[in-house]
């Protein structure tokens, strides 16, 4: 978990800004993450381009790569303002591409 040094920069009064990044591995992991996928379709967002298959959830980012699944989540942001949907997703997106470069 990385937490922003710049004071105000969370949005929630109080709270830094922070970056959440898990990497789980083994087949137990992957099982969860298909199930997780699967369980309510309508709820995930697919996202191209990374590994074997990625999904936004609940703004969560999770990316299955082999046996490894990498969760990217950001926390206290205020929605919409100061960030848009998108551009938490972009900074999750962002940070999981240096989390796979890492992992190769």
């Amino acid at each position: 978990t990385w937490k922003a040094k710049k004071k105000g920069t969370g949005g929630l009064k109080g709270q830094p800004l922070q970056l959440e990044v898990g990497v789980a591995t083994g087949a137990e992991a992957v099982a969860e993450y298909q199930q997780e996928k699967a369980e309510d379709p309508d709820d995930t967002e697919a996202v191209p381009g990374f590994g074997d298959g990625a999904f936004l959830q609940s703004n969560d980012l999770h990316v299955l790569v082999g046996g490894r699944v990498v969760t990217v989540e950001l926390h206290n942001y205020r929605y919409p303002e100061p960030l848009t949907q998108e551009q938490i997703h972009q900074k999750e997106e962002d940070a999981a591409t240096l989390v796979l470069g890492r992992l190769s």
